[in-house]
């Protein structure tokens, strides 16, 4: 989420600075995720499922950039601030998401 409070005020340093710790954030969380996927399915589907996992990722990069394009449009600077209010929202559901696998 702060990435995106690195976005709002347009300085050129600060962007970069923003696209470094995405890129780091990013490179993190790819690999966790399919070792998630990977210890949830049977062993016979894993390749399916990272599959499908593969390309609705890229399915959703392709549908995120044209929707936050539009919203830059519309907003400025402030869909940053709109953007990181919504992750810090996924981020709080995450623990609740975290009980429930508990119960499981």
């Amino acid at each position: 989420m702060t990435n995106f409070l690195l976005l709002i005020p347009g300085n050129c340093y600060l962007t970069d600075l923003a696209t470094g710790f995405f890129a780091l954030g990013d490179g993190f969380m790819w690999p966790s995720f399919l070792l998630l996927l990977s210890k949830i399915t049977g062993e016979g589907y894993q390749g399916t499922i990272q599959g499908f996992a593969c390309s609705f990722a890229g399915l959703a990069s392709i549908i995120g950039l044209i929707l936050g394009g539009l919203l830059y449009e519309m907003l400025a600077g402030e869909s940053f601030l709109i953007v990181g209010v919504v992750i810090f929202f996924v981020f709080l559901l995450n623990f609740k998401l975290r009980h429930f696998e508990k119960e499981l």
